[in-house]
């Protein structure tokens, strides 16, 4: 039996989605809390800034193609080069409008106040203005991309164990 969409898209789905975990489950927090501390504002803007973009290419990357396939699937038919940049921008503009960047940095702010204290806020702030610090951060990106090729090396090794696993537990 044929699978359109594929199990390599499905695990693209996914990774892309468990790296905007965080986000999501922030943007889904119950209400507003006050205005977190200036140092995990200042944290989240560290975390965040320069590699908000990256973070969102890099997203782009991993879920573009399972989107690509669901979508040939919809349609009966191979994507266009122009329906792919297409679809590249549209899941862009939906990820800038939904997690626009300094909401994103609010909501990861208020993430880290409920998680870590006001001492601790300020010793991870100090590592981030440190010269490691920094450069995990300039980092970042890289190690991303290296990540995805790790990946990739196991890719068709975890698909295959997926199959059986999923077969396992939704016997037909």
């Amino acid at each position: 039996m044929e699978d359109p969409v594929g199990t390599r898209g499905l695990l693209i789905v996914l990774l892309g989605l468990a790296a905007l975990g965080p986000a999501m489950a922030a943007a889904q927090a119950p209400a507003p809390t006050p205005a977190p501390p200036p140092a995990a504002l200042t944290l989240s803007r560290l975390m965040t800034g320069e590699s908000f973009e990256a973070s969102m290419n890099q997203m782009m990357k991993m879920v573009t193609p399972a989107m690509s396939a669901m979508m040939a699937a919809q349609l009966k038919r191979p994507l266009t080069p122009a329906e792919d940049r297409a679809l590249a921008t549209a899941f862009q503009r939906t990820f800038h409008h939904v997690y626009p960047q300094a909401l994103f940095e609010q909501e990861t702010a208020a993430m880290l106040t409920r998680h870590l204290t006001d001492a601790e806020l300020g010793e991870l702030l100090k590592f981030y203005e440190s010269s490691v610090g920094v450069k995990m951060m300039a980092l970042r990106p890289l190690l991303l991309q290296e990540g995805e090729r790790l990946f990739k090396t196991r890719q068709q090794q975890f698909a295959e164990h997926l199959r059986g696993e999923l077969a396992r537990e939704f016997p037909r």
